[in-house]
């Protein structure tokens, strides 16, 4: 079955959403591997410790979430309901695995507590309607 047959069944919307949470899949990628140089450039340049062994299993699972999502994404069965599903699945686990790293690189005193809000933030543009 055609791909872009089932797309065209979605009303505009919800194909603007499922290309928003394909861009971020991306982005989650590029994330992804921001964490995991950002703990090499930690340990070697700077002499900081850091937790690399929970860090990296975190950054693990997000990136088998995103090859979830990956797989989703690209599914042939599109409805409403799958892409407002795949949206608040990745809302969900983006928010956890932030949650996890702040947790084990410093809790409330890291200055990146503050990507709560950009997140929250992409969320309410992502899912405006």
């Amino acid at each position: 079955m055609d791909t872009t047959a089932n797309v065209r069944t979605l009303r505009l919307e919800e194909v603007e959403l499922l290309l928003r949470l394909r861009q971020f899949i991306t982005l989650r990628w590029v994330a992804i591997a921001g964490i995991l140089v950002s703990v090499a450039i930690a340990q070697t340049a700077f002499r900081i410790q850091v937790a690399s062994a929970p860090i990296g299993a975190t950054s693990a699972g997000l990136a088998l979430c995103n090859v979830v999502f990956w797989l989703w994404a690209r599914s042939e069965e599109w409805r409403e309901h799958t892409t407002r599903a795949l949206a608040y699945g990745q809302i969900v686990s983006d928010l956890v695995g932030l949650t996890l790293l702040l947790h084990l690189t410093g809790g409330i005193e890291n200055p990146f507590f503050l990507f709560y809000f950009f997140h929250v933030g992409f969320s309410i543009i992502l899912l405006d309607s």
